[in-house]
């Protein structure tokens, strides 16, 4: 069965793309997440809304056609990473270019960023999760929960933003993975 292993394709996919992110639009370095390395580029905004096009679907299938069954999480686990999916996707179409766009996107990416947090502690309450898997959720929400709060606190002013945005979605892919691969 494909569907346990679908989000390797899926962060597989993310991690290249987001290195290429880098990589082809680095100006700014650590200092701007990853929209911002792609926000005042037509071609980058374009390969950004493409690659999430191309792996939010394959999200939605491993947790909707898959995790979801397996581990019987509340159903607001469902809710929250569809929300989760719908805002990172809108971000997409927002660059942060201007004042408008700008709190639109930030905000947009709140909400994506934050409901992945809250599907990670509803996920907690699944029957079918083991004590093990708990820790591994309890340690991703304490690394996304920190992370958050140190963007929130500090506003991302001299932050190497680019490395709290990538380390909040390891913690969040992580503690999945290892839910799913122990």
């Amino acid at each position: 069965m494909i569907f346990p292993h679908i989000i390797l394709i899926g962060v597989t996919l993310l991690a290249l793309g987001l290195y290429g992110v880098v990589k082809f639009w680095p100006e700014g370095g650590a200092t701007k997440t990853f929209s911002q390395h792609v926000a005042k580029h037509k071609t980058g905004v374009l390969y950004y809304i493409l690659l999430f096009t191309v792996v939010l679907p394959i999200f939605a299938v491993f947790f909707f056609y898959w995790f979801i069954p397996t581990y019987q999480p509340p159903a607001i686990f469902g809710f929250f990473i569809a929300i989760g999916l719908i805002a990172q996707y809108l971000c997409t179409f927002v660059p942060e270019v201007g004042t408008k766009r700008r709190k639109v996107h930030r905000g947009l990416a709140f909400v994506s960023a934050s409901v992945l947090l809250l599907a990670t502690v509803a996920a907690l309450f699944s029957g079918a999760i083991s004590v093990m898997d708990r820790v591994f959720l309890f340690t991703g929400i304490f690394a996304m929960a920190y992370l958050l709060s140190v963007l929130i606190v500090t506003r991302a002013k001299h932050q190497k933003v680019l490395y709290i945005q990538a380390g909040y979605f390891v913690a969040f892919f992580a503690s999945i993975l290892l839910v799913v691969y122990r």
